[in-house]
């Protein structure tokens, strides 16, 4: 990543050495086409947007790995093929979707809890749908640490 401002081909270029094994967006139409569109998303993000005038850097890295979140997470639960499944399973990604923090669960004969910091009681759904990808994580932590609780509100 250079110390210029963001630019779709920049994020090509980091997207590159994520060695995600996907086809060279600039030869792949329909590829280039989904990348651009889950670039404008993220560039248009609204928690994003204040974190460039605390450290330009922490948010190109934020809009980089947040699009190739978004990317990875819009492939899974569209079941596109964009990324190959052996590179999915090494991240530890599966199609299941993930809806919220359970606490307990209960039968008529049993019953189980764990106790929920009350940090993650709080978590919206789109902060539960970064910890998905490694990716998205990365976002989550880093907006964690420059904002409120959760998103730079």
């Amino acid at each position: 990543m250079n110390k210029t401002k963001p630019s779709y081909d920049d994020f090509l270029n980091f997207l590159k050495a994520q060695c995600l094994e996907i086809n060279d967006p600039r030869q792949d139409e329909n590829l280039n086409s989904f990348l651009k569109q889950c670039y404008k998303i993220t560039k248009h993000a609204v928690a994003l947007k204040q974190l460039i005038n605390i450290d330009p850097y922490i948010y190109k890295s934020v809009l980089y790995n947040y699009t190739i979140h978004l990317f990875i997470i819009s492939c899974v639960d569209n079941y596109l093929s964009f990324i190959p499944e052996n590179i999915l399973q090494k991240m530890n990604i599966d199609r299941q979707s993930v809806n919220g923090i359970v606490q307990n669960a209960s039968d008529n004969t049993t019953a189980a809890s764990i106790l929920v910091p009350d940090s993650y009681k709080n978590l919206s759904s789109g902060d539960v749908n970064s910890l998905r990808t490694p990716y998205g994580r990365i976002c989550f932590m880093i907006t964690q640490q420059f904002g409120e609780l959760w998103g730079l509100n």
